[in-house]
């Protein structure tokens, strides 16, 4: 649907989800999987009615790391967390663009490469798996951007957070994820209202939409 290659089919066939825990003891991971909604991109999903009412899609912003801030006990720096412009102090004035990307061009590449600098156990295994994302043409990600400075200036501007990079604590941050997704279902749900979840983006009608709101900012709260 939209820009993907492949289409999704909507059938009754296909409508479930399910936890997915990383390990027997249902400590790390956890998130939710499956459902064809999952399958849509953002475009089709802005055309999802429920009960014939109009939807709206709420998402946590860059709430991996913001869930690193709030596990330390610490606020997040404010504005766009993935822009390396502004939010973080060194000798040399912050860079505007780098090699020749805007801060948001480089977006998807800094969100990808604080999962993976999150969920690897080490620098090197890092850099790689970065390396060879940037290299695969079917993620259409900024292409002959020095990595390993790029990483540097990620960790200076998250310093505060900087213990968890390299550390193998994805598995860890994906429970609290989904445990913060899964208080907004249960509120939900035993509501008898439907809510459609895309690990930490919810749909939901219009008019729940401050309800909403309210009910991701009490889980992620009582989460940590």
């Amino acid at each position: 649907f939209g820009s993907s290659e492949y289409p999704v089919a909507i059938t009754q066939k296909n409508k479930f989800m399910r936890r997915i825990f990383n390990d027997s003891k249902f400590e790390t991971g956890g998130r939710y999987y499956g459902g064809w909604i999952q399958g849509l991109n953002s475009e089709w999903r802005n055309k999802i009615t429920i009960n014939l009412d109009a939807t709206v899609e709420v998402d946590f912003s860059a709430n991996g790391i913001n869930l690193l801030y709030a596990k330390e006990g610490l606020t997040a720096p404010s504005g766009d967390l993935y822009d390396l412009s502004t939010g973080y102090n060194h000798n040399k004035p912050p860079p505007t663009t780098y090699n020749g990307y805007s801060m948001k061009d480089l977006r998807p590449l800094l969100k990808l490469m604080m999962l993976i600098m999150i969920n690897a156990k080490n620098y090197n295994e890092a850099y790689y798996a970065i390396r060879g994302d940037v290299n695969d043409d079917n993620k259409k990600l900024p292409q002959g951007v020095p990595l390993k400075p790029l990483m540097a200036l990620f960790e200076q501007k998250h310093s505060a957070i900087k213990r968890y990079f390299y550390s193998g604590f994805g598995a860890t941050l994906y429970k609290y994820d989904s445990t913060i997704a899964e208080g907004v279902i249960n509120h939900f749900t035993n509501k008898d209202v439907p809510v459609l979840c895309i690990h930490d983006s919810f749909i939901i009608e219009l008019q729940y939409l401050k309800e909403l709101k309210a009910v991701m900012q009490n889980s992620f709260k009582k989460t940590l």
